[in-house]
């Protein structure tokens, strides 16, 4: 059934009412209905295009791992497949998980934890324990 389209503005101008920027939207903004996800998500940037991996998942992946960056990487491979097939994405794979790696150490030697966030900055600090 067709929404009305007093309905299908009704979302836009409830975005615009709370200040929030349509940017993230703009290829929605003439769509007669929201996307399906709901305006108020934010997609995950996908770090591995072949299996579909995003930078939250791989975060949150190697943060759980143990180990140096060499074995979290290899860790997170076998875990989420990501870097296996094409290896186009392995020179980010391996910054993240040498970015990781040094929070993790410094939260050792600090004794305390350590943020790790996604490089886009929309994503949800992985917090890691020392």
């Amino acid at each position: 059934p067709a929404a009305s389209g007093a309905d299908c503005a009704a979302w836009l101008r409830d975005l615009m009412t709370e200040g929030r920027s349509v940017r993230p939207l703009s290829r929605w903004l003439l769509a007669p209905q929201p996307p399906a996800g709901g305006v108020g998500t934010v997609r995950d940037p996908i770090v591995c295009v072949c299996h579909g991996v995003g930078e939250r998942a791989i975060d949150a992946a190697l943060a759980a791992a143990e180990g140096d960056a060499a074995g979290r990487l290899a860790t997170v491979q076998a875990r989420l497949r990501c870097g296996t097939s094409c290896g186009s994405c392995l020179p980010q794979l391996r910054s993240r998980a040498q970015t990781i790696a040094l929070h993790r150490q410094a939260a050792i030697t600090q004794g305390g934890p350590a943020l790790v966030s996604g490089s886009s900055g929309d994503a949800d600090p992985v917090v890691l324990s020392a």
